[in-house]
C-alpha cells in the first residue's frame, strides 16, 4: 500500500494495490471527514480523470443526496482567506448617524404667491433620524402692500407647519439631505390674502446640498373652496 499527502489539495490519498484482486482502491481523505473511494482495475486510467469535469459530477451527486433525504447538501466552510475582505455589494449603502440629532435652524426665502413675491423667515426644530427627519415651522410670509400714500403696508401671514422628510442618498455620505412633505395650517392672517381655514401643502425638495431648497405649494382656502398654487425658495 503507498501512502503520500497531497498538500496542495489539502486531501491525505492512499492508495491500496491488491496483486490478489483484479482492482485496485484509491482512497482520498479531504477535510471536514469526507472521503472519496475510487475502485479501478488498474491505477494508471486515473490519468483520464484530467479530462473529466468532477464539478458536474458532484453536484448530480448533491442532488441525488437531496431527493433521497430531503435535505440540502451543507456546504463546507471557505478554508481560504480570498473571499474574507470582499464587501458585500447588497449592503453598500451605510449610515454614519449612531444619535438622534434635535436641530434648531432660521431658514430664509421667498415665495410667489398670488402672483405677488413674498419673503419670508421659517424658523424650524427638527428631529433627524436615521433615515427620517420630523420637523415643525414657523413659516412667516411677508406681504407689502403699497397704499395711496405711496408707502408700504406690511401683511403678516404665519403657517404652522408639519413636515416629514427622508434622507436622499445620492449626496456626500456627511451632508445630511431631506425631500419633505409638508402640511401646514394658517394660524395668523392679515389683509385678504387668504380666507377662512386655510391650509397649504408644500413639498421641499433641495437642489443643493443643503444649501438651495424648491418648495412648490398649494393653498387650500375658504373653507376648501378656493384653491390656488405656489411656490418658495428657501436658503
Amino acid at each position: 500500500m503507498l501512502f503520500f499527502y497531497c498538500p496542495a489539495a489539502l486531501a491525505q490519498t492512499q492508495i491500496r494495490h491488491n496483486t490478489q484482486a483484479k482492482q485496485d482502491s484509491v482512497v482520498i481523505e479531504l477535510p471536514n471527514n469526507i472521503k472519496l473511494l475510487l475502485i479501478t482495475d488498474d491505477v494508471t486510467k486515473l490519468q483520464q480523470l484530467e479530462k473529466m469535469s468532477l464539478d458536474s459530477v458532484v453536484r448530480d451527486l448533491n442532488r441525488q443526496v437531496q431527493e433521497a433525504t430531503g435535505k440540502t447538501p451543507a456546504t463546507p466552510p471557505d478554508t481560504t482567506n480570498k473571499e474574507k475582505n470582499k464587501p458585500d455589494l447588497r449592503y453598500d449603502v451605510s449610515y454614519k448617524r449612531k444619535n438622534d440629532q434635535l436641530a434648531l435652524t432660521l431658514g430664509a426665502g421667498a415665495g410667489l404667491i398670488r402672483s405677488q413675491l413674498v419673503p419670508k423667515l421659517s424658523p424650524t426644530i427638527a428631529l433627524k433620524r436615521k433615515r427620517m427627519e420630523y420637523s415643525i415651522t414657523y413659516d412667516m410670509n411677508y406681504f407689502f402692500e403699497r397704499q395711496e400714500n405711496r408707502q408700504y403696508k406690511l401683511y403678516l401671514n404665519t403657517f404652522l407647519d408639519f413636515g416629514i422628510g427622508t434622507k436622499l442618498f445620492n449626496r456626500p455620505n456627511d451632508v445630511d439631505v431631506y425631500q419633505k412633505l409638508t402640511i401646514g395650517y394658517l394660524i395668523h392672517s392679515k389683509g385678504d390674502y387668504f380666507g377662512k381655514n386655510t391650509f397649504k401643502l408644500s413639498y421641499s425638495y433641495p437642489i443643493t446640498n443643503k444649501s438651495i431648497r424648491l418648495m412648490p405649494e398649494l393653498y387650500i382656502t375658504n373653507n376648501f373652496k378656493s384653491i390656488f398654487p405656489g411656490i418658495s425658495i428657501n436658503f
